[in-house]
């Protein structure tokens, strides 16, 4: 009898301390899941507050190496003797084949090509006629051909390469 009642006891302590274990580990559970919750609301709290900063930084970035292109490329592609030969090299980087027929430049840029073309006549093909076209900014150039043209204008250049750069964002 002394020993049923032992046995009897030490199976009722035994369930007594896995239930006692059970309940810690239920403890320590919930505890975890309500940490890893803080840490997630943490997260994207701090995600919701740097992600704006880091678009806005990129952004910014983008925009100022834009500006600093732009301005140099104008530099570069002001009105003069030395632009016309680039404008020109530029305005016939159309494969031959295609037939280039002409090249329209701003007005500004229209007397130095022209001046560069009396001095040197072999840099233009046959049948191709450089024209003033005033819609055209200096340092721009259209070259056209029987299916279409050759866009060369700085700020479609610089338009496109803003578009390529927003689309990283």
């Amino acid at each position: 009898a002394g020993a049923r009642a032992a046995a009897e006891d030490a199976v009722r302590r035994q369930q007594l301390h896995d239930a006692e274990h059970a309940r810690a580990e239920a403890a320590r559970d919930a505890q975890v899941r309500e940490a890893v919750a803080a840490l997630h609301r943490a997260a994207t709290a701090l995600a919701g507050t740097t992600a704006p900063v880091v678009e806005d930084c990129t952004r910014t970035l983008h925009e100022a190496a834009l500006a600093i292109a732009e301005a140099v490329l104008r530099r570069e592609l002001t009105p003069g003797p030395d632009g016309a030969r680039a404008l020109l090299a530029r305005a016939l980087e159309v494969p031959a084949e295609l037939g280039l027929h002409t090249v329209r430049v701003s007005p500004a840029d229209h007397a130095h090509v022209t001046a560069l073309l009396a001095a040197e006549p072999d840099l233009l093909p046959d049948g191709v006629t450089v024209v003033a076209d005033p819609a055209l900014t200096p340092g721009d150039v259209v070259s056209e051909h029987p299916a279409g043209f050759l866009d060369g204008q700085v700020q479609h250049a610089l338009d496109r390469a803003r578009r390529a750069l927003e689309g990283t964002l």
